[in-house]
């Protein structure tokens, strides 16, 4: 008796298989991808909001915005 002859993709499973894990491994990207995406998002949110707030400070302080170093060092310090 002679061996049935297969084709070297029908070692790995049938092609609706071999389509499905395909489309997995393309939604696991997509999803690594978003995460990443958030993630730069967030930073991005995060580093505009500190800019904000140290700007408000600034305006409402402006005599801490630009100090008179030379007044500051002639202040002597405790300890």
């Amino acid at each position: 008796m002679s061996q049935p002859s297969i084709f070297w993709w029908q070692k790995y499973g049938t092609l609706a298989q071999m389509a499905q894990a395909s489309v997995a491994l393309l939604g696991l990207v997509a999803v690594l991808f978003q995460i990443n995406e958030i993630r730069t998002s967030n930073r991005a949110a995060s580093a505009r909001q500190a800019f904000l707030a140290y700007t408000d400070l600034a305006f409402k302080n402006p005599k801490f915005a630009a100090p008179d170093f030379e007044r500051i060092k002639a202040v002597p310090r405790n300890g």
